[in-house]
């Protein structure tokens, strides 16, 4: 009974691969790296029609470094089926083909596959105590799983093969369902433009007036703030006017005051209402005798003096 391949440490296959991977990138120039290429006459949709599971260069980096490969082989398989997309894709006589080739060679002959696990085996002890008996039914499925072509001719060889061995489909009704295949084709095309546009629309006006709303809340508070500013810096300086307008009135006032005060102590001239300096009875004086003669001929009269 032969055992299951047995599964390789993740880290220690990392690092022994990613050197590969590497070299596998430089030789195909990025070319490989992310598949359908847009430099190649063949659409996007016509290339996932033909193949069914797309593999790249970006792909088996991306398994290498989640750890989803096992062993080398399981590595170099994913190359072969690289190699197998592209000569389906673009002909075997293309340029990427033959890139593809120059790279499935090269990733090749830099596995040993007799001694892969031999050389990494000391770094995870016991895998071989984790293999599982199979029937011999699976064994053979396995064995020709891991029947790994070494170049291009080869591949193409078992693509052949494979092909030999499927049945003559002489089909009279061939064009007529590629007819309507085509038409269910344009129809789906033209459906989904159709529901693309609708909902682009539909999402645009909703965003539209999502925006209109969010727009006229912004302004309104905004407005409310303003006038909430401006209200506040009315009544700010309305404060200080009426503080400094207070101020100046009482001290209007005391200088008033004062002046009414210092006018009490002086008496004035009935004449010319100068600063008295002559008092003549008990409410009249004069600034001068020259007031006191013109006044004279009025005054003398009531004048309290005389009478005394």
């Amino acid at each position: 009974m032969m055992l299951r391949e047995p599964k390789v440490d993740p880290t220690s296959l990392r690092e022994y691969l990613e050197p590969m991977l590497d070299l596998a990138n430089t030789t195909s120039g990025n070319v490989l790296l992310n598949l359908p290429s847009r430099d190649e006459s063949v659409g996007v949709n016509e290339y996932y029609l033909l193949i069914a599971r797309n593999v790249d260069l970006s792909t088996i980096r991306q398994k290498l470094e989640t750890g989803q490969y096992h062993n080398a082989k399981d590595f170099l398989l994913d190359f072969q089926l690289l190699l197998h997309n592209v000569i389906v894709v673009y002909g075997i006589s293309s340029n990427i083909a033959q890139i593809a080739s120059d790279v499935y060679q090269t990733v090749y002959a830099q596995i040993d596959s007799e001694n892969v696990e031999a050389e990494i085996e000391g770094t995870e002890e016991g895998a071989n105590e984790e293999a599982v008996e199979m029937s011999d039914a699976q064994l053979e499925y396995t064995d020709e799983m891991h029947a790994l072509p070494s170049d291009v001719s080869q591949a193409q060889l078992y693509d052949e093969s494979i092909i030999r061995d499927l049945p003559p489909h002489n089909c009279p009704h061939a064009p007529k369902f590629k007819r309507l295949i085509k038409e269910l084709h344009d129809t789906w095309q033209l459906s989904y433009h159709e529901e693309r546009d609708r909902l682009r629309n539909a999402i645009r006006e909703k965003l539209t007036q999502k925006f209109m709303r969010e727009q006229a809340r912004e302004d309104r508070e905004m407005q409310e703030s303003f006038s909430k500013q401006l209200e506040e810096s009315r009544q700010d300086l309305q404060s200080r006017y009426n503080q400094q307008l207070k101020a100046e009135l009482k001290k209007l006032s005391d200088r008033h005051q004062r002046q009414l005060n210092e006018l009490k102590k002086k008496q004035w001239c009935w004449s010319c209402e100068n600063e008295a300096i002559y008092h003549c009875c008990w409410n009249t004086s004069y600034c001068s005798v020259e007031c006191q003669q013109q006044h004279w001929p009025t005054h003398r009269a009531t004048c309290r003096r005389k009478t005394e």
